[in-house]
């Protein structure tokens, strides 16, 4: 399926002088026939009720689990708090599950650990200096 190129003009004011003008009518035709497709409708953006600095701070202060009246202040809803309850609780009754998950995976921690060996300065042996 034929398509004319992005730039056509400036095909066109390259071309020879007797294919021009069937070049550029079949160009026209072209985007008469093909209008451009509508801009799609921009997407519902959802207002940002957070307040990220407060939320920085409160996880540097508490680290992953922070407390519920924290979470109310940095400005979740209460929906969110639930969410956030249901999935603290999901990990806690799974935790068990998880953990031998990872153990099977990755058994990195029943490795023992390596012997250092100490590097020894010999002293060379009497006359053999300067051979």
């Amino acid at each position: 399926m034929w398509n004319p190129p992005y730039d056509w003009p400036y095909v066109v004011s390259h071309m020879r002088p007797e294919l021009r003008e069937a070049y550029t009518t079949r160009c026209e035709n072209w985007h008469k026939n093909h209008p451009p497709r509508p801009e799609a409708s921009p997407s519902i953006k959802i207002p940002q009720m957070l307040d990220a600095r407060l939320f920085e701070e409160t996880s540097r202060k508490y680290g992953a689990i922070i407390p519920i009246p924290e979470l109310f202040k940095i400005g979740y809803t209460k929906e969110q708090v639930q969410k956030v309850l249901a999935r603290r609780k999901w990990y806690r009754e799974h935790d068990a599950d998880l953990t031998k998950d990872i153990d099977k995976r990755w058994p990195g921690g029943k490795i023992k650990p390596k012997k250092i060996v100490k590097a020894v300065n010999k002293k060379t042996p009497a006359g053999i200096e300067n051979i």
